[in-house]
């Protein structure tokens, strides 16, 4: 049917989008009837392609007509499933021949098979393994990286880990995938678990997103069918694969089907003796990616377990998981390969384990429940009759220590006995068994002892005592006997006895020991024996005997007869002993003194007694007192004393003088025949002296004090006390007296002690009476003769001419007879001091002046140096005129030249002349210092100052051009020169320098040397950090002085130091010259000045990264913007960066991007659009924008079967047809493929 104003419509369905001018039509239509209209508001649509026939009856369309265009798929997530995706296209006619209700639309469909993953089984009849192959991401849509698939295997099929291999793919042109490069695995990418059969696969950080194959191979348990599945994912999907293998049937053999592998042995055995092995240990082997391949059965009896199927030149590790029972678990790992080489096939490996030892413990107790030491034990074997050796092929023992601990140490695991094979001292052998059990492992290892203790008895015995008399041998009753321990102390509370009427005393129950018994009271009138009797306790129920004997109690009386009044003995009293009731001891018992007062009397009995005294010595009366005392304790001699009487009398004597008259106030004293004074006696008025209770003897009387002014006689007067009874009066006799006379004489000398002639002397009575006067001759003396006795006082009533008047008093007595008194009397010549001072000119004393002073003729008397306060002093000048010059003066000082004069006459207060003050002035000097640089070159402004000894500052001086300085006008001394401020840029001197002013006299000139300063020298350091405050290499920094002359450049090196060292005082400017690559420069420079020597002025300089922007614009391919677009920022190596999405003016901005290479895709388009494939490079070495513009197109695009992305042709055939009615659509396709990255 003819079709007049023919329209094609064809609306581009979502997810797809029209290729640009790819429209065409054949038999030889215009081609410039088509025309694309992008659609924005249709959510279901992308665009609307058109295309109009010649309009006008002449052109009218007759023929058939193909149109071809292409479009573009972009809504690429319907290939992240498995399956088959069914892609559709519309196209409609209209024409004013076709009617509105007809059909006028024809629909093309293509369906494609999807696959992310697909696993495939490969079984050979008869294997014990089945092989399995993965294909993964055949579209190269999804990214691979961390992506991971997990594989939980049937039960019956099992990983065999070696076997594990991923490869990269390609896609071959019918859709299939051909295995090219094998990628390296870790234990990072492979973990199975071979008890849950999961096996769980990671893809490699870098996988991206390429195709790649997974083969690997599972070993197979039994027969059966076998379905599988895995599960997928990525972050851009999740999917499953599963397939099945039927019919699984297989003989013995290796674990796969062709080639040969190895196997391991692994022998246990005893680590002591490696001949010795060890049945129930398990192994486990593990594979090169740390995965269990496979454990072991226990050991047998042989030691070993068997590891088959190894794969050659591969690493597997060996491990003990459990140890025989009684061995602790090895730690070792064994790692190996096995190889295809002779002896490296079939390998051994010996694994030795140590025994597990432990410690045996239990208690030993006494009767008391307490810990008891020193008992010895054996261990034996379980039988009980082997006994354990140790080391030394000795019987193994261990001994109670002092709580009972016994402890068999470091024994191996198992089953032992225990016996008692000795026991402490003083105990009974136990006869018990005990049972020692090892339990538990080697990680909680508990030892059991059944019982856990043992206890002994004590050895327990007696002892019967009998008490008996040492001379009858008769018992001896009451006697108390205690029993100790060997070491004193008490059995118990203390165990004592009294001996009974049999005289016997007996202990039961005493346990096993030493111990010895002890008499600790004697019966009444018995010594108490206090020997120690020791006896032992050995043997149990054992009854010792034993005796202990007793003497009776004597002793003895020793009594002494002395003086009542001088307690001294008295020889030749007669003393008789009774019994207390008076009668006489034996036969009459009785003694006299000896020389020394005493009599003895022994060999008395135990009883009560009393002594008296029964004829007085001669002079003394009889005392008849009765003296009780008794004997109570055996060989002491008791004592006991009593005392007599002397007979006493009266004994006088009387005084008289010359002249015949009684005289009071005279002492008499009495001596016995030995000539020692009794006691003494004063006459009364009377003239009598009498002595009172002289005892009976012989004696003398002498004078022993005279009267006041008289004589002592020499005269001794015999007396004798010989009366019976006391209180008679006994005459001596009369003594006479004489008066006391003597002499006074006075010796006159001068001051030097020479004989003075012409003193005059008068001597005077108490009552102040004149009585002689006398001159003194050529040997200056004065006697004054035959003066009584009494009290004088002589005075110096005229001085010789030229000295000076005694006004002191003589006082003198006469109380000696016919002795001469004898006193001296000097006269000093009149003499005087003179003093004079010494100052500076300010007044301040000056000490160590010498002042010479010269008499009337001028010679020199005497030189004296001042004091401390300036003062020199002339003492005991004569009489007379002098004169005084400074002869030295004080060190540092001038000496002065005026002359003083002074007389000497009488008239200076208390003989002292002052002759005033004579002050010096101080030498004085001028001291020069030099002031020089480190190269010899003289040094102006350098200021020295002068310090005293005392550290005081005495002046500052300022050096010159010629690099003097001069101190003027220094007074005499020590001094210190010091550099107090150093001329600009140089460091100041800490040398000091000592200098001296010494001379004698003003204006010498002293040179204090020179003094040389150094430049100030510093550093400059920058510290180099990136914006995070790193450390930053590679920095270079420029140093100027202050003319701007370049001076150093350096380089920051790892730790972003940059060091300009040793540079002089002054200003600089460093600046930043060269930046490490990727960073900003710094463009500020640093100012700076050294001015401290040796310090160290440190800086940092901040660096940020380069960073800059990249703009990625969206359009079509009209140059319209697109919203929605999103783009990747990778980096050099594939990472992402930074993801973005273009806005509504159609710009994907990435900011703050670091310096460096990155390559942008864009990941997602807008919607209605195909993602653009193009890789866009892109360098950021600036901070500047820049700009990209990316078009997408909208593209219909028809994958083939095998999965691929491809841009696909519809094929609209149009034929008129003879009813003029339906359209008909052909849809084909074009493998053009693109690969989305």
């Amino acid at each position: 049917m003819p079709i007049t104003n023919a329209v094609i419509t064809d609306y581009i369905p979502a997810g797809q989008l029209y290729v640009s001018d790819s429209a065409s039509i054949d038999n030889s239509a215009p081609a410039d009837g088509f025309k694309y209209t992008p659609v924005s508001d249709d959510s279901g649509k992308t665009g609307m392609l058109t295309y109009t026939f010649p309009t006008g009856s002449s052109n009218t369309i007759n023929n058939t007509y193909t149109i071809t265009f292409k479009t573009k798929i972009t809504d690429l997530s319907i290939f992240n499933t498995n399956g088959t995706k069914t892609l559709s296209n519309t196209a409609s006619i209209t024409g004013d021949e076709i009617p509105t209700d007809g059909n006028r639309s024809s629909t093309g469909t293509q369906a494609v098979n999807n696959t992310v993953i697909n696993k495939t089984p490969s079984y050979v009849y008869g294997n014990s393994y089945i092989d399995w192959t993965l294909n993964v991401n055949s579209n190269f849509n999804i990214y691979m990286s961390n992506a991971t698939i997990t594989d939980e295997l049937q039960e019956g099929l099992s990983l065999n880990t070696d076997t594990v291999q991923l490869y990269e793919a390609t896609v071959n042109t019918n859709g299939t995938l051909t295995a090219g490069a094998k990628v390296p695995l870790t234990g990072v990418n492979v973990k199975y678990d071979p008890t849950t059969r999961k096996f769980d696969f990671t893809f490699p950080e870098n996988a991206g997103f390429k195709s790649y194959i997974l083969k690997f191979t599972t070993d197979v348990s039994k027969t059966g069918n076998y379905s599988n599945t895995v599960e997928f994912k990525s972050t851009d999907t999740d999917q499953t694969s599963s397939t099945n293998q039927n019919g699984v049937w297989y003989a013995s053999g290796s674990a796969w089907g062709t080639g040969v592998s190895g196997s391991i042995t692994v022998s246990k055995v005893d680590a002591n003796d490696t001949t010795r092995k060890l049945s129930g240990a398990v192994f486990q082997l593990i594979d090169q990616y740390g995965n269990v391949k496979a454990t072991s059965a226990p050991t047998g009896s042989d030691g070993t377990a068997l590891f088959k199927a190894l794969k050659y030149d591969v690493n597997y590790t060996l491990k003990e998981i459990t140890p025989p029972t009684g061995y602790t678990l090895s730690d070792e790992a064994y790692t190996f390969q096995v190889h295809d080489t002779t002896g490296q096939r079939d390998i051994t490996y010996s694994f030795k384990d140590t025994k597990i030892k432990g410690n045996i413990q239990f208690s030993k107790n006494g009767e008391d429940g307490k810990g008891l030491s020193g008992a010895e034990f054996t261990l034996y074997q379980n039988d009980g009759i082997t006994p354990v050796l140790n080391s030394d092929g000795k019987n193994t023992t261990a001994v109670s220590d002092k709580d009972g601990k016994v402890e068999f140490t470091n024994i191996d695991y198992g089953t032992y006995k225990i016996k008692e094979t000795k026991s402490p001292n003083g105990y009974t052998l136990s006869t018990d068994t005990l049972t020692a059990t090892f339990s538990g492992d080697y990680q909680n290892t508990v030892v059991t002892v059944n019982p856990n203790s043992i206890t002994n008895i004590k050895i327990r015995g007696g002892i019967k005592i009998t008490k008996l008399d040492t001379s009858t041998s008769s018992p001896v009753p009451g006697a108390t006997i205690t029993v100790y321990n060997s070491d004193g102390t008490p059995v118990g509370t203390g165990v004592e006895g009294i001996t009974a009427t049999d005289g016997t005393v007996e202990f039961d129950n005493l346990a096993y020991g030493d111990y010895y018994f002890l008499e600790t009271k004697a019966p009444e009138g018995y010594l108490l024996n206090t020997d120690k009797h020791p006896f032992s306790i050995k043997d149990n129920g054992v009854v010792l005997k034993d005796t202990l004997s007793d003497t009776r109690v004597t002793g003895g009386i020793k009594i002494t007869k002395t003086d009542t009044a001088t307690s001294k003995p008295v020889p030749g009293a007669t003393v008789t002993v009774y019994t207390s009731d008076g009668k006489a001891v034996g036969s009459g018992l009785e003694g006299i003194t000896g020389l020394d007062g005493t009599v003895k009397f022994d060999n008395l009995s135990y009883g009560d007694y009393y002594f008296v005294e029964t004829n007085a010595p001669r002079g003394y009366l009889l005392n008849t007192d009765k003296h009780s005392f008794s004997i109570k304790e055996n060989g002491v001699t008791i004592t006991s004393s009593f005392s007599d009487e002397k007979v006493k009398g009266t004994v006088l004597v009387e005084k008289k003088g010359e002249d015949g008259n009684y005289l009071g106030d005279t002492e008499f004293t009495l001596y016995d025949v030995s000539g020692k004074a009794v006691q003494s006696s004063i006459t009364d008025s009377d003239g009598t002296a009498r002595f009172t209770g002289v005892e009976y003897g012989k004696y003398a009387v002498r004078e022993t004090r005279a009267p006041k002014g008289y004589n002592i006689s020499d005269k001794l007067i015999s007396v004798e006390v010989n009366g019976t009874e006391s209180g008679k009066n006994y005459d001596a006799g009369d003594i006479t007296d004489t008066k006391i006379r003597g002499s006074i004489q006075v010796k006159k000398l001068d001051q030097d002690g020479k004989p003075l002639k012409g003193a005059e002397f008068t001597v005077y009575d108490e009552s102040g009476k004149a009585i002689q006067t006398a001159l003194s001759m050529e040997d200056g003396i004065v006697l004054f003769k035959d003066l009584v006795y009494g009290k004088y006082s002589i005075k110096e009533t005229k001085v010789p001419e030229g000295y000076t008047a005694l006004n002191n008093v003589i006082e003198a007595s006469i109380e000696q007879n016919g002795y001469t008194y004898s006193y001296e009397v000097k006269n000093n010549r009149i003499k005087g001091t003179v003093d004079i001072k010494k100052t500076d000119i300010n007044g301040n004393a000056l000490q160590g002046a010498e002042f010479t002073i010269y008499d009337n003729g001028g010679n020199a008397i005497a030189t004296k140096v001042s004091d401390s306060n300036g003062l020199a002093r002339f003492e005991t000048l004569d009489y007379g005129n002098y004169t005084i010059k400074e002869t030295k003066a004080p060190q540092g000082y001038n000496v002065s030249d005026k002359v003083v004069s002074v007389n000497v006459d009488g008239t200076g207060k208390g003989g002292t002349y002052d002759a005033g003050v004579i002050a010096d002035t101080k030498v004085t000097g001028n001291v020069q210092i030099k002031k020089l640089s480190e190269d010899g070159k003289t040094l102006k402004d350098a200021e020295f100052t002068l310090y005293d000894l005392n550290g005081k500052a005495v002046k500052s001086v300022v050096t010159e051009e010629n690099g003097t300085a001069i101190f003027t006008d220094v007074e005499y001394g020590k001094y210190t020169i010091k550099e107090t401020k150093a001329p600009k840029g140089y460091n100041i001197s800490d040398k000091e320098i000592m200098v001296e002013v010494n001379g004698t006299e003003s204006g010498k000139s002293y040179d204090a040397g020179t003094v040389t300063d150094t430049k100030i020298k510093g550093s400059i350091k920058i510290n180099k950090i990136d914006q995070d405050g790193k450390p930053l290499k590679g920095a270079e920094f420029t140093l100027y002085d202050e003319s701007g002359k370049a001076l150093q450049t350096a380089v920051s090196m790892e730790d972003g130091i940059v060091l300009f060292k040793d540079l002089v005082y002054g200003k600089y400017s460093v600046k930043e010259t060269k930046v490490p690559e990727g960073y900003i420069v710094s463009s500020n420079a640093i100012e700076t000045s050294v001015e401290s020597n040796g310090y160290t002025y440190s800086y940092e300089v901040k660096n940020s990264r380069i960073k800059g922007t990249i703009e990625i614009k969206k359009t079509d391919l009209s140059g319209n913007a697109l919203q929605g677009a999103e783009f990747t920022l990778y980096d050099n190596n594939g990472k992402v960066i930074s993801t973005q999405v273009s806005g509504s003016n159609g710009v994907a901005r990435f900011e703050a991007v670091d310096y460096g290479t990155y390559t942008i895709r864009e990941t997602k388009a807008p919607k209605g659009y195909t993602v653009n494939s193009t890789i866009q490079k892109v360098q950021v070495s600036s901070s500047n924008t820049q700009s990209f513009t990316i078009k997408d197109e909208r593209e219909v695009q028809v994958l083939p079967t095998t999965g691929s992305v491809v841009d696909d042709t519809f094929m609209i055939i149009i034929a008129l047809l003879s009813i003029l009615v339906g359209i008909s659509l052909k849809l084909s396709k074009k493998a053009n493929i693109s690969k989305k990255y």
